[in-house]
């Protein structure tokens, strides 16, 4: 074989070996995710948005936190939280919806809470009833059990958060429920908390109601998010490695490799939740039943002003 020849085949061995020692690095962190494809033609997208607004760079993806509490992922969902990835702007928005939003389940005759989407159709169903209510454009998901986002947590080294007294105290009670050998939260103040002690304080509802509970959620997720932040590069594969086993997402690999793009922009996180004080909210118990009832129509311009216009919902001008 003449010696040009050679060299060239010995590059393209090295090239092959390359090639192959990265697939097998990618697929060893990057293996083992739950992927449920979906079928846009079933999630009443909303696709006057984008003519509305703009082509902006933005993508909205439902986020579902079950607590089934036995790793269970066929429950209501009692987290419901829409993430807009602002790649123009550098922004990553979470907006909360309250799980005990009045709405249209559509297939289903009678209103009731949003949260009881997941428990009849699963995420295809929980993401149109999004749409359907909020006129949204939500084509991907990704559900999280609160058993698993203690061991996502606990991946990220714990989180930071500040707590009272009289959360402090509510918390144990629900550490207490998810392990017996977990230790309890021991000060109030900013503390550092395990997986397990961070659901715990996100499960407390006797302090605030549901608002303060869903706040108390965005806290932790926030928290995580800048624990995820002050990481270093190295320990991202090994971090995404522990996490993606424990979500079950509509978003393919080549579709979480784009979204982690954001992530060179040294993303803000910035937050909003509906009900609020100027969407009009009011419970109501309606046959037995106590729900948030609130201008919808109105709650879908101020979400959507928030998303695409960049405008916070306090910061907005509302017609009363």
């Amino acid at each position: 074989m003449k010696t040009r020849n050679k060299v060239f085949l010995s590059i393209g061995l090295v090239v092959l070996v390359l090639l192959g020692t990265c697939v097998g690095l990618f697929f060893h962190y990057f293996g083992g995710l739950d992927t449920q494809e979906l079928s846009t033609s079933d999630l009443d997208v909303n696709t006057d948005l984008n003519g509305k607004y703009g082509d902006q760079d933005i993508v909205n993806i439902a986020l579902f936190g079950l607590d089934t509490r036995n790793n269970d992922d066929s429950g209501r969902s009692d987290a419901i939280m829409i993430a807009s990835i602002d790649f123009g702007r550098g922004k990553i928005k979470l907006t909360s919806i309250a799980r005990d939003t009045y709405v249209t389940i559509p297939g289903y005759e009678n209103k009731t809470k949003i949260n009881h989407a997941y428990a009849y159709g699963g995420p295809e169903l929980a993401i149109r009833t999004l749409n359907y209510n909020f006129q949204m454009n939500i084509e991907d998901y990704v559900t999280v059990n609160f058993e698993q986002l203690a061991s996502v947590i606990d991946a990220a080294g714990g989180v930071d958060i500040t707590i009272t007294e009289a959360e402090r105290v509510s918390a144990n009670k629900n550490i207490r429920e998810i392990s017996s050998t977990e230790p309890l939260i021991q000060q109030s103040g900013t503390v550092h908390l395990t997986g397990a002690q961070a659901v715990g304080y996100s499960r407390i509802r006797e302090i605030g109601g549901d608002d303060a509970r869903t706040s108390r959620q965005r806290t932790v997720l926030n928290a995580l998010f800048d624990q995820a932040m002050n990481l270093s590069w190295t320990s991202y594969p090994g971090l995404i490695r522990e996490m993606i086993p424990m979500v079950k997402t509509s978003l393919g690999y080549d579709d979480i490799l784009q979204l982690a793009t954001i992530m060179t922009k040294s993303p803000t996180l910035e937050q909003a939740s509906f009900p609020n004080s100027k969407s009009g909210a009011g419970g109501q118990t309606i046959n037995g039943t106590w729900y948030y009832v609130y201008d919808l129509d109105l709650a879908s311009e101020m979400l959507h002003t928030f998303i695409y216009e960049d405008i916070p919902p306090e910061d907005q001008e509302v017609a009363q």
